[in-house]
């Protein structure tokens, strides 16, 4: 996703001299004030700085916004997802069956009811791509990986 920072400096012509007329008329009124009717002020100090997007400490700070909001992005959208994370000893719930090799299917199993796929389908596939010595051990292990929460 790429994003567009607008500065002072990427606005037209006609808008930095309607600010800098703002900032002019601003300095003007707050000129007079604090100084007694009739007086002239002692000092009047007004400072306008100019920066170019080629600033060198302008366009690191852009960057770093930019780094900012991209970051702030990101961690919303994990903010999101993580409603759905599941956490659980995938190994103990494997040696539980009997077999730590039957881990993956314990994670299949919790993994199917994140879907929409009815569990007779999940366990067709088992059975059809699992060979039969380990069938019953592994059919065990994703009925145990759905009961997860």
């Amino acid at each position: 996703m790429s994003r567009s920072t607008k500065s002072c400096c990427s606005r037209s012509p006609a808008d930095r001299a309607g600010a800098l007329l703002l900032a002019l008329a601003l300095a003007w009124t707050l000129a007079g004030c604090g100084s007694p009717a009739g007086q002239e002020p002692d000092t009047l100090r007004l400072g306008v700085a100019l920066y170019s997007q080629d600033d060198t400490f302008i366009a690191s700070l852009t960057q770093e916004l930019e780094r900012m909001v991209q970051e702030a992005e990101v961690a919303r959208g994990l903010g999101d997802a993580s409603s759905r994370v599941i956490t659980y000893d995938a190994t103990a719930k494997s040696l539980e069956i009997g077999n730590v090799k039957t881990m993956n299917i314990v994670l299949l199993g919790t993994l199917s009811t994140l879907t929409d796929i009815a569990p007779e389908l999940w366990e067709q596939a088992i059975t059809k791509y699992v060979p039969a010595k380990a069938l019953e051990k592994n059919i065990a292990a994703f009925r145990a990986g759905r009961e997860v929460k």
